[in-house]
């Protein structure tokens, strides 16, 4: 492995070199190598000098390639916009000219050089081609000076498109220096500048730059968490990629497109802004072009939903005696885990997912009390301990017993993609719930919703409720001096709840 020190002739020095990858020499001058002296003769206080050197160089190689891809992101659409532009201002000229033909001067072409209208913007043509070859394209005086003489001496149509032809070449020929381009990539900016139709948009939300969020979001975001808002991205992206610039006209023409609720839109929305926050900070390309841009995806006027509309696609919480006729119907058919499912849930108020992952060893005894230990949740306050209830004792010794992996109820998929071991159940729940004639404003969930309106229709206080269930009460009291009921409390709550399940 290379130690990059190196030793010239009749030198005991040490010096650092490292050669310069071929792709970013051009932003070192097109320097092949560098080298430094690490000012001492002792190899092996020269290997402890060359490392902050070499991390320094390198550094700079992989923001000099960052920086080349930054640019390699703009020159395209940028020539391409000029390009159409210049086919709008043609059109106008063009379009001017005709209707005037009638009326074109006889003047000779040395009477229109030297008209003072015309010596005005030679004179402003020349500063510009003075300009451009100053920065390095080659050649533009006398292109200009060509282009110059031909003044007068054809009609105005053919004036109008010779000179559009010969901006288009300026045009690519300034494009490569700017951007350091290719011999591939110039003729490519060329074919850009005289057929702006033949570039295809890319949407500036691109896989790699999807990638690198993705990265970010999962270091703190669980993953199915995180695979949603790609999906959403990547929707809004093919969008941009017809050609639509992102701002927030066209984010409002698109959410107008999509045949979505309020609601749903809203959760595009945040997930656009999510990525927009992360961008802005994190990505040098979005930096760069967005850093004076507002965000696109605030302030949009969504339709909103009537009293009457949310009521009727709002969630309903199942009735007692629903949730019992769905255990006895699932015992029946011998989905006795469903059952157990039902039933765990009706009495503790847990989510589905509490439920899958809870082990035999998060029944755990407390203040006396035999309880369930809510190890990880959905939030801060799902982290809790729930009394097991009476009619369910029996039930529990049960599965502690059968339970052949740790876990207190077999999971038929084991672990899905996010790692969730309910999917079945909720999937199992869905089909009994259906085939017993309920819509589909009821959903597992709905049994969570239903314990809480049992128990507060039992008279339990607020906070005891919340802190069965797992829910934050936004009540500084009780959200961060409190330390929430006892479990002696709780018991005495679900000791209310009305349950009979055979």
């Amino acid at each position: 492995m290379a130690d990059h020190l190196i030793r010239k002739p009749g030198e005991s020095t040490w010096y650092v070199t490292l050669i310069i990858p071929a792709d970013v020499r051009p932003a070192f001058g097109g320097r092949t190598k560098l080298t430094k002296t690490t000012g001492t003769s002792s190899r092996p206080q020269a290997m402890i000098d060359r490392l902050p050197i070499l991390a320094h160089w390198k550094a700079l190689i992989a923001e000099a390639r960052e920086q080349k891809k930054l640019l390699a992101e703009r020159w395209r659409p940028e020539i391409a916009d000029r390009a159409i532009q210049l086919d709008k201002d043609v059109d106008d000229k063009l379009l001017m000219a005709i209707k005037n033909v009638s009326n074109e001067s006889k003047m000779t072409a040395d009477e229109v050089r030297n008209s003072p209208a015309v010596k005005e913007r030679v004179y402003h043509l020349m500063q510009i081609a003075t300009e451009l070859e100053q920065s390095g394209v080659t050649g533009a005086v006398d292109q200009m000076i060509n282009q110059i003489a031909q003044l007068g001496s054809t009609t105005a149509v053919d004036g109008i498109q010779r000179a559009a032809n010969f901006s288009r070449g300026l045009m690519a020929q300034t494009a490569s220096v700017v951007y350091g381009l290719s011999d591939v990539e110039r003729k490519e900016a060329k074919t850009i500048a005289h057929n702006p139709s033949s570039y295809t948009p890319v949407s500036p939300i691109t896989p790699a730059r999807l990638e690198k969020f993705r990265q970010h979001r999962l270091e703190s975001v669980e993953h199915r968490t995180v695979n949603m808002q790609e999906s959403k991205l990547k929707q809004l992206s093919d969008y941009l990629a017809q050609g639509h610039v992102l701002n927030h006209d066209t984010v409002a023409e698109w959410l107008e497109s999509q045949n979505y609720s309020s609601r749903t839109k809203v959760q595009y929305l945040s997930a656009f802004t999510t990525f927009w926050n992360w961008a802005v900070k994190n990505d040098s390309y979005w930096k760069a072009t967005f850093k004076d841009s507002p965000n696109p995806f605030k302030d949009h006027a969504l339709p909103r939903q009537s009293g009457k509309e949310r009521k009727r696609t709002e969630r309903k919480d199942f009735t007692p005696e629903q949730l019992e006729h769905l255990h006895a119907v699932a015992k029946s058919q011998g989905q006795d885990t469903l059952s157990d499912v039902i039933m765990l849930a009706a009495y503790t108020g847990c989510r589905i997912e509490e439920i899958g992952q809870l082990r035999t060893d998060n029944i755990i005894n407390v203040e006396g009390v035999l309880s369930f230990d809510i190890e990880d949740s959905k939030t801060k306050a799902g982290i809790r301990q729930i009394p097991v209830h009476p009619a369910i004792k029996t039930t529990v010794d049960r599965l502690i017993a059968e339970s052949k992996d740790g876990y207190l109820l077999p999971s038929v998929n084991k672990k899905n993609l996010y790692g969730r071991r309910s999917d079945a159940w909720s999937k199992s729940f869905g089909k009994l719930k259906k085939s017993e004639g309920f819509s589909s404003q009821h959903v597992f969930h709905s049994i969570r919703a239903t314990t809480i309106t049992q128990l507060l229709r039992a008279d339990v206080q607020g906070h005891i409720v919340a802190s069965i269930v797992g829910h934050g009460t936004d009540v500084l009291t009780y959200d961060v001096y409190h330390k929430g009921a006892s479990l002696k409390q709780k018991l005495e709550a679900i000791s209310k709840l009305p349950f009979r399940f055979n």
